[in-house]
């Protein structure tokens, strides 16, 4: 899971870039296979402090690709997103509450990955904080 979800990858992204601009939906391609495959049994772990953390974290990524989906719309280069840019002159508080959800959702993620990685750590090879 940590290859999928890295902080060189996906979470660095979502952690760094500014929604306010436009962005490549690939680059939630991580975020997207992690929500489509981590609830399954199979990928539940039996410490529940562990599946804990990895199911706060899939609920976050499932709201947060939902508000990508509902408050982001395709540009005019192929692949791209962006919340419109036409809502900042015409619907400013819009605009703007769109671009904090999605930064404050990120910020939940970034958090909630990090936990997820000491707890896996603590757990599975026994490294602490």
């Amino acid at each position: 899971m940590t290859a999928l979800l890295s902080s060189e990858g996906v979470i660095g992204f979502i952690n760094r870039h500014n929604m306010a601009f436009s962005f490549e939906l690939d680059e939630l391609n991580p975020l997207s296979e992690f929500h489509a495959r981590w609830n399954d049994p199979e990928r539940t772990f039996i410490i529940p402090e562990l599946d804990a953390a990895r199911q706060a974290l899939w609920l976050k990524a499932k709201e947060y690709l939902i508000a990508t989906a509902t408050e982001t719309f395709p540009t005019d280069n192929l692949g791209w997103q962006s919340v419109p840019e036409e809502w900042e002159e015409e619907q400013p508080e819009r605009f703007w509450r769109a671009v904090e959800k999605l930064h404050a959702l990120a910020g939940d993620i970034v958090d909630l990955h990090a936990d997820l990685v000491r707890v896996g750590r603590k757990h599975l090879i026994g490294v602490r904080d």
